[in-house]
């Protein structure tokens, strides 16, 4: 029993490594994943890399074609409308949830974006705010609608990523600035722990994405 459970959180992680390496961009979207360069760069085997990728595609976070191997999903922003419309109802559960759990204690992944000084570096705000919500996610103790949030998320991120590294230096600052200042509010809502600020945060930053996404896709 206890080594099924130690390689459940070994392929987690690993999973947790791929997801970060695809919101990085390091994997674009459509890319070939290379299993082999996967597993020994993480000092594993291939199976557990294998094991986790098979997760990720459950996700649609990356495909698997017949004879040919994984590939880092495409991001439609239209699937990410969906995401976003139910967001709108799902976050504010799973806030509410990790905030009466957390105590008024925040996740480390909190704090390292207190601490952030907004920049036009690409991918770094994004990891972290990717990083922050799955924090939230996963500290609500709720399995399933985690799973959907740190799917959707990553999905959200990846583009994201893929925008800001095309753009101008003006632009990813501006956007940064823009992602931080909602990702602060949020964790002064989850450290308040009040239903209204709750509210008011996760409707801001749910609105504040997705014209940023809409307006730099038209």
């Amino acid at each position: 029993m206890r080594e099924a459970v130690q390689r459940v959180c070994h392929r987690a992680a690993i999973r947790e490594q791929i997801v970060e390496k695809l919101i990085c961009n390091e994997i674009p979207p459509g890319e070939r994943i290379g299993e082999e360069s996967l597993a020994m760069e993480f000092g594993v085997s291939r199976t557990p890399v294998r094991e986790a990728l098979i997760l990720l595609e459950r996700q649609k976070l990356v495909v698997n074609e017949a004879n040919r191997g994984f590939f880092a999903a495409q991001v439609s922003f239209q699937g990410l409308r969906s995401y976003f419309d139910m967001a709108g109802w799902l976050f504010p559960f799973l806030f509410q949830r990790a905030a009466g759990r957390l105590g008024g204690s925040l996740p480390a992944a909190a704090t390292e974006l207190e601490n952030y000084q907004p920049d036009a570096e690409p991918t770094r705000l994004t990891l972290m705010h990717f990083r922050f919500i799955s924090s939230v996610a996963m500290a609500s103790q709720n399995g399933y609608s985690s799973d959907v949030v740190i799917a959707g998320e990553s999905f959200h991120c990846m583009m994201r990523t893929s925008i800001l590294i095309s753009s101008p230096s003006s632009v990813r600052l501006r956007a940064n600035q823009q992602l931080w200042e909602s990702d602060c509010a949020l964790t002064e809502a989850l450290r308040s722990d009040t239903e209204a600020d709750i509210g008011a945060a996760i409707e801001t930053s749910i609105s504040s994405s997705r014209e940023f996404l809409a307006s730099s896709l038209a």
